[in-house]
């Protein structure tokens, strides 16, 4: 009876010792006094300034426990610390395109925010916080964070060249694979990329890309071609063939009316897409070099008689330009040859075209 007694009194005993320590326990985890109390630091009300620094300010009021509130002042420091670097390097940029690769002004317009996010996100990696205050009286921590402007120059120097790399390559690439691109057109472009790429400081650019001078030689190369093919055509003749919208033509039907026209021409150089009107044409032939422009109009039409037999009319309308002055060198000449089918699937429309030719309908000549 006695032993039974005494385990109840110890068991007692013990809860109550329990019941002291828990609000202990609980008082502790909301305790404002875990950092030595001092005077309030001018940072809180007046902002930090220490020259080559950028500085953040935040607060967090007590919601959690003392490690909840600490990383929660320091997030609300690192805001702070974002939002001013984020305004003083958008400002540089922005002052530097102004300055440098004018004709790709849209295009780091345009990168800015990424430019400056990444930037903030790269430099505020290792971010130090240089001084806590508690106060106390309203359980609210503030914290003072830090950063070198030096690193942040570093680290936006670095994403601004890339951005400019990535730039060069991906213009590059687009210019080489454009066919229709005219070479006055394409020439402005590579002295622009070759503006661009001397402001590139391939330090900051990974070992693995191409160096300046590989930049300068394949820069150098295309401009050389599309110079001496400019120069080129200044004999030749452009030839444009504007095909009718919503037509199947021939390969061989297309081929013996051009080459026909061809003949007559002299040199000349056939296109068939990269303008629609004459006019477009005109300017495009004059960017190209050429100093005459052949534009040659194809029409494949299809009619039915009285009795539903159908019959096709290719009809083709021919003008030679001269390309400086726009005007019209002899008179505009019209082809055309009729052929009829069964069906109009079955339309010999290159018997059409070898009959203009055969017939000598279009009389071609370089003057």
């Amino acid at each position: 009876m006695k032993r039974t007694l005494l385990t109840v009194g110890m068991i007692l005993a013990a809860m109550g010792l329990f019941s002291m320590l828990a609000p202990v326990a609980a008082a502790d985890n909301y305790r404002c006094d875990y950092i030595p109390p001092r005077d309030r630091p001018a940072w809180v009300d007046k902002g930090f300034y220490e020259p080559g620094l950028y500085a953040g300010v935040g607060q967090a009021a007590r919601k959690g426990s003392i490690e909840e509130q600490v990383e929660a002042a320091k997030a609300s420091a690192y805001r702070d610390l974002s939002q001013k670097i984020s305004v003083q390097i958008k400002s540089t940029l922005k002052d530097q395109m102004k300055s440098s690769s004018k004709s790709f002004m849209g295009s780091f317009e345009q990168n800015v925010e990424l430019i400056t996010e990444t930037s903030i996100k790269e430099t505020l990696q290792g971010l130090q916080v240089r001084e806590k205050w508690l106060d106390q009286r309203n359980c609210v921590l503030w914290v003072l964070a830090t950063v070198e402007v030096e690193s942040v120059e570093r680290v936006k120097k670095g994403e601004l060249n890339k951005s400019k790399y990535g730039l060069l390559q991906t213009s590059y690439e687009k210019l080489v694979k454009d066919a229709n691109l005219p070479l006055l057109s394409s020439l402005v472009q590579l002295n622009d990329l070759n503006v661009l790429m001397g402001e590139i400081d391939f330090a900051y650019i990974s070992s693995s890309a191409q160096t300046k001078q590989n930049w300068r030689e394949k820069l150098q190369n295309e401009i050389n071609v599309r110079t001496a093919l400019r120069e080129r055509n200044r004999d030749s003749v452009m030839l444009y063939v504007k095909l009718n919208d919503g037509v199947t033509h021939s390969e061989k039907q297309v081929n013996l009316v051009v080459s026909h026209i061809q003949k007559g021409l002299g040199k000349s150089v056939p296109f068939f897409d990269g303008c629609d009107e004459s006019q477009n044409c005109l300017a495009r032939a004059r960017e190209n070099g050429f100093r005459k422009m052949a534009y040659l109009e194809w029409h494949q039409r299809i009619g039915r008689d009285a009795y539903g037999t159908p019959h096709g009319t290719l009809a083709l309308d021919y003008v030679l330009y001269d390309v400086q002055s726009g005007a019209m060198v002899g008179k505009p000449q019209h082809a055309e040859s009729k052929i009829v089918s069964w069906e109009a699937e079955t339309l010999e429309w290159d018997v059409a075209a070898k009959k203009i030719v055969q017939d000598r309908m279009l009389v071609v000549g370089n003057n």
